[in-house]
């Protein structure tokens, strides 16, 4: 961070008096405090009015909705947050893109921020550049099945979501912001599903999750459970989460952002049933149901396709 001039910091030392100075007023005017709180008081209220830093962590519980690019271009942001310099991009904030895909053609898809750093040092190759995840605000407006029947054998690496939805979608990613802003990185996830094991899903499923690799070159999954909750609910097992432990920012500053509609501003379905990645027994995979629920079903089943890429 460059060195403030002598007048920079002059101005900093007024503003600091005149937080104090309205603080003090707002003190005065409250009834039932009492006079030994005020020191108390004041401090909070003028730690709640400095200026954030520019890190991750600061910006990460920073709540605002305003297209970002009205302010920066896709260049602009690309360099700041290469810089690890996330400030004037809060969570919620969006992208609007145009894409196409060979699925399912031509669309527009506004991609919120969800987090920042949030895989930063994570991978058996670790994750050293700085990122920010980004989540399409609906699903995009063609819905896709995880397997043409109802399995979840191989798991969700082994599922025709993975192997033939996503690639044609990562593709659509690239050409829309250019790979070179596509941060492409391992993950960890589950590559079989034994059918005689308990699912931790519980309600007496079977069928299980049982293995787990790293995956190279990924620029576009679909999320866990724990990045969309914070935990785990129909998961079958561990080996379901792998990296994607952690709530995403933006679904935990606002959870409404949980629901969404299929296709721009629900242009095709007001609310939908999106797919996760984790196996929930033998023949369901998880999913967050149209009515607010988490849940899961039966893998042959057409629903939204809300992935996450990392944008650098």
């Amino acid at each position: 961070m460059a060195t403030k001039t002598f007048s920079q910091q002059l101005a900093d030392l007024e503003a600091i008096k005149l937080d104090i100075k309205n603080a003090l007023s707002e003190v005065y005017n409250m009834s039932n405090v009492k006079f030994s709180d005020y020191a108390d008081i004041i401090r909070a209220m003028i730690a709640s009015r400095a200026p954030l830093d520019n890190t991750a962590g600061a910006w990460n519980g920073v709540y605002q909705r305003k297209n970002l690019l009205s302010e920066f271009t896709l260049a602009q942001l690309s360099t700041k947050i290469a810089s690890g310099d996330f400030s004037g991009i809060p969570i919620g904030s969006y992208i609007e893109m145009a894409m196409s895909s060979t699925l399912g053609g031509s669309e527009t898809v506004r991609w919120l921020v969800a987090g920042h750093d949030h895989f930063l040092h994570c991978g058996d190759t670790e994750i050293s550049a700085h990122h920010t995840v980004l989540v399409p605000e609906d699903c995009f407006k063609t819905t896709a099945k995880m397997n043409a029947s109802n399995t979840t054998a191989n798991a969700y690496v082994g599922s025709y979501m993975y192997t033939d939805v996503l690639p044609a979608y990562a593709t659509a990613v690239a050409n829309a912001f250019g790979s070179s802003h596509i941060l492409s990185h391992k993950d960890l996830f589950s590559t079989a599903m034994t059918a005689t094991l308990d699912s931790m899903a519980g309600g007496g499923l079977t069928g299980a999750s049982s293995s787990w690799a790293w995956q190279a070159s990924r620029t576009i999954d679909l999320m866990s459970e724990p990045m969309v909750y914070g935990t785990t609910v129909c998961s079958s097992s561990l080996y379901d989460v792998g990296c994607g432990k952690s709530q995403l920012p933006l679904f935990a500053l606002n959870p409404e952002m949980i629901q969404c509609g299929l296709g721009l501003n629900g242009g095709t379905s007001a609310r939908d049933t999106w797919w996760l990645r984790a196996v929930a027994s033998s023949t369901y995979f998880a999913h967050v149901g149209a009515s607010g629920s988490a849940a899961s079903y039966g893998a042959s089943s057409a629903f939204g396709v809300r992935p996450f890429i990392l944008f650098k």
